[in-house]
Formats: structure tokens, sequence, C-alpha cells
């Protein structure tokens, strides 16, 4: 599972390979509006589990895992 820092890493990651796309400026827009809002998403559920004393997440997601 990871922690807030590591998915504060990955998605900066992919903030900075989306700001290398040479696709069009709608599409970039539609990108960078769906990080915004897994960002946003991820640091919500961080914040929840800081109030509850938990980093443990409900449920576990691999990388890579196709049952999402």
């Amino acid at each position: 599972m990871f922690n807030k820092e590591q998915v504060q890493k990955a998605i900066k990651e992919i903030d900075d390979n989306l700001a290398l796309l040479n696709g069009p400026r709608q599409a970039h827009l539609a990108l960078a509006n769906d990080i915004k809002i897994v960002q946003a998403i991820c640091m919500d559920y961080f914040e929840e589990t800081k109030d509850v004393g938990t980093d443990k997440p409900i449920i576990s997601i691999e990388p890579g895992d196709q049952n999402i």
C-alpha cells in the first residue's frame, strides 16, 4: 500500500509527464483536470485516516491490479 509521500510523488510524476504531451489542448486540459480530481481524493483519504488515527487503508490496491 502507498503512503502519502508516495502518492504525492506519483501524482507529480504523472503531472510532469502530462506536460510533455503533444496532443490537443482539450485532451491535455481534460487529463490535467482528472489528475487534480485524483489528487484531491487521495489527499482527502489521508486526511480522513489521520482523523481516526490510522494510515491503514480500507481496501488494498496493488499497482497493476486489473480488477479495479
